[in-house]
């Protein structure tokens, strides 16, 4: 299965998660309920409800949501990718390490997924999601500042 955050050519099918909830949906092309923010980030009706009521007062001119409607963008909520590179860069701690301590459990392992990241330095330092989401915000005044540090 193919994952896909924005138009790919040569391909049937994708799948449309959000970025907010990793709702999915399987289709030719981004469902209705799916907006791109500015940064690109995929969301879902359900976090958007105001704006899909009247979606022309929060759209650019290539119909994107403005990044200010974008509960990732106004460090609401915060991705998997992001919160690993913020975790990797801030701690130190190399995914090596940590696929190397999953690779002990399991010898099959071909890949270290991002939660299994997080997972192991909040458990390691003994962070909370809450925590590093307020961290973050109250460290970055945005999204651009943020994508800057990483």
């Amino acid at each position: 299965m193919k994952i896909c955050e924005d138009f790919i050519t040569n391909s049937s099918s994708s799948s449309y998660i959000c970025n907010v909830c990793g709702s999915s949906e399987y289709a030719w092309e981004t469902p209705d309920y799916m907006e791109h923010c500015e940064w690109g980030h995929l969301i879902c009706a359900d976090h958007l409800i105001d704006i899909l009521e009247n979606p022309d007062e929060h759209r650019n001119d290539d119909w994107e949501i403005y990044s200010k409607h974008c509960p990732i963008c106004m460090l609401e909520v915060l991705r998997d990718s992001d919160l690993s590179a913020y975790l990797e860069k801030k701690y130190e701690v190399l995914k090596s390490e940590v696929f190397a301590e999953i690779k002990k459990i399991n010898k099959r392992r071909k890949k270290l997924y991002d939660d299994e990241y997080i997972y192991y330095v909040c458990q390691k330092f003994g962070l909370t999601d809450d925590e590093l989401l307020v961290e973050i915000k109250n460290k970055f005044k945005d999204y651009d500042n943020f994508r800057d540090y990483l």
